[in-house]
Formats: C-alpha cells, sequence, structure tokens
C-alpha cells in the first residue's frame, strides 16, 4: 500500500493539475477530515487526462493529500513532527536547500516535511 502525507491547503483546481504536472498524484481530503476518506484513494493514478482526475476527483472544495511513492515519481516525505525531529530539521535546513529538497516549514511550528524524490535504481 503506498503511504499518503496529508498537506493541508485550501487550493483552487488549478493547483491540483500543478501538482500533476510536477508529477505528483493529489488526493482529496474533505474538509474537517485529517485524511483520505475516499475509498481506494491509495489506488488512485491520474492516468492521461489530468483535467478529467481534477473534475472526477476535486469537485469540491478540499484539502490536498499527495500520494508517496511510485504513483507520485518516487517522492518522499520523512515527517518530522516531534520537536527534537523539527530542531534537527531546522539545524540542517541549509544543506537540505542545497541538496534540491523541498522544504515545507509553517511559522508557528518550524520544519514538518523535507519532499525529495528516489529513483528506482536506490
Amino acid at each position: 500500500m503506498s503511504i499518503h502525507r496529508y498537506h493541508s491547503m485550501n487550493q483552487p483546481k488549478s493547483c491540483q493539475v500543478k501538482y500533476i504536472e510536477l508529477g505528483c498524484t493529489p488526493i482529496p481530503v474533505p474538509r474537517g477530515e485529517k485524511g483520505p476518506i475516499l475509498r481506494g484513494w491509495h489506488n488512485l493514478r491520474v492516468g492521461n487526462d489530468p483535467e478529467k482526475y481534477v473534475h472526477a476527483y476535486f469537485s469540491e472544495p478540499s484539502n490536498v493529500a499527495l500520494l508517496l511513492g511510485e504513483a507520485s515519481g518516487g517522492l518522499n516525505d520523512p515527517n518530522s513532527d516531534s520537536s527534537e525531529t523539527s530542531v534537527a530539521a531546522q539545524a540542517m535546513y541549509p544543506r537540505l536547500l542545497e541538496l534540491g529538497l523541498q522544504v515545507i516549514v509553517r511559522p508557528s511550528v518550524g520544519i514538518r516535511h523535507a519532499l525529495f524524490r528516489v529513483s528506482a535504481e536506490c
């Protein structure tokens, strides 16, 4: 089963298309929910028509989860929810950027995610 990471954002549909253009598989998370509730969400794949996918799964305003692993081109997200890992991530922040990781920072809590891709050769 693929792992998902909840990404709290209320975005217009064009944002989901942008995620798809970046090679990711966005999954809808209804407002007020902690994660996807759509049955079989872990099996969703965008296919050949991103606009049709977005229309089918994001017809209602929702938050977005990104499906990790092969469904999103090897996307990974080590989570740093504890204060200890957040402090360590903060100390490594310049190096994370040098490595080309997409770092998600919330001013109130610091670094929580460092998105990166792993190739199949690893």
